[in-house]
């Protein structure tokens, strides 16, 4: 036990080591064309109003490009964000902001939404970012950059937390800055395994088209897994941006903070199972705490304290991410929750996504009987 022990922590060192050679191989900034800028169609799915929807919304708007629409959808004309959006559209005109409602939902209904915002999108580059997604004023056109090589046909973009206002968006943004992020791009880089990221991708529409569109993953709970993986499966490369985009937290709760945790925990095990287990060798910090607590090993706890430390400050810099660094007293305690999350999507089948509770089956699908079907329609 005490060797196979040792040997389980070094592993993990090594790990989150690499993750950082990894993280600086991906974030070092390319030199890139200015001669690629097709026009875009930014896709943006909503549901309820987020916080700060107007700075996230205002970012798409005014980007730093030449040629692009952003087109907001939303399955009802009651909903509380459409205000906002028609103003979006008095300030910056209908050929700039499209507004699409679509009552009809897919099992998923962001990924059923996405499919009838790119039958109305009217060009081939298409950027889709969730709602609470800030972007920098030149995210689009970093984003879309790797896609001027005809054999990438999916650019997923990085995201880190950003307007932390409260312990649990805290513990939620250094799970994504300092655990998520480094793992993600261990296994693009080592792994070689096509992923793609929730928050923002950017796609060839000739490249959906190969897949069946949005309509073939708009069933699945890991819309963005089945995504990657799909457009990785027809031949064409799935490439990791540069630019860093930022999912806005705002003053998040506990409770939110651990569905949102548990929700994600059973996506990856229920996408790849095989895999799940072998996330306890990232828990670095609970493992040399049993080992100094069992054994006394007492410097193999200083020695994961001071790796993911560096892991963490390492990721700040490179994001950059330089506001989160004031809540790194929080660490330790998050990587401590980290196992327990993992316990929990060990177990159950069910999963809360805005408000609403899916029984995932075993192929990641959602079952939940979708609404009968209405014409969509576009203002203006």
């Amino acid at each position: 036990m005490t060797i196979a022990l040792a040997v389980v922590l070094v592993a993990s060192w090594v790990y989150w080591l690499a993750s950082v050679a990894c993280a600086r191989r991906v974030l070092t900034p390319q030199t890139h064309t200015d001669l690629f800028v097709p026009p875009v169609s930014i896709l943006k799915p909503v549901r309820g109003l987020d916080f700060e929807a107007r700075k996230n919304f205002l970012s798409h708007c005014e980007q730093r490009y030449p040629e692009f629409e952003v087109v907001f959808g939303v399955t009802s004309a009651d909903e509380p964000v459409v205000p906002l959006i028609t103003e979006l559209q008095r300030t910056y005109g209908p050929d700039r902001v499209r507004l699409v409602i679509a009552p009809h939902e897919a099992p998923n209904p962001k990924a059923g939404l996405l499919a009838e915002l790119a039958r109305r999108a009217r060009y081939d580059i298409i950027v889709a970012t969730d709602s609470d997604v800030r972007l920098p004023p030149d995210g689009v056109a970093r984003a879309i950059a790797p896609l001027a090589d005809p054999s990438v046909g999916l650019v997923t973009l990085l995201y880190r937390g950003d307007r932390v206002l409260s312990i649990a968006a805290a513990l939620e943004a250094l799970g994504m800055d300092a655990e998520f992020m480094p793992s993600a791009l261990v296994g693009q880089r080592v792994l070689r395994t096509p992923f793609a990221l929730g928050p923002g991708n950017a796609v060839r529409r000739d490249a959906l088209d190969r897949i069946g569109g949005f309509d073939a993953i708009s069933s699945y709970l890991a819309d963005d897994y089945q995504l990657g993986f799909k457009i990785g499966a027809a031949g064409l490369r799935v490439a990791v941006g540069e630019v860093v985009i930022s999912a806005v937290l705002g003053p998040t709760s506990l409770r939110t903070w651990w569905t949102r945790e548990v929700r994600w925990a059973r996506t990856i095990r229920m996408n790849r199972p095989s895999g799940y287990p072998g996330l306890l060798v990232t828990f670095s910090t609970p493992l040399a705490l049993f080992a100094t607590i069992a054994l006394g090993w007492w410097p193999a706890l200083v020695a994961s304290l001071a790796i993911r430390g560096y892991v963490g400050w390492q990721m700040t810099r490179l994001m950059p991410d330089i506001p989160l660094r004031r809540w790194f007293w929080l660490m330790p305690i998050r990587d401590l929750l980290s196992p327990l999350i993992w316990f929990a999507g060990l177990f159950g089948r069910h999963v809360t996504w805005r408000g609403r509770t899916f029984r995932v089956a075993a192929d990641g699908q959602l079952h939940e009987p979708p609404r009968a079907p209405e014409a969509a329609r576009v203002t203006p």
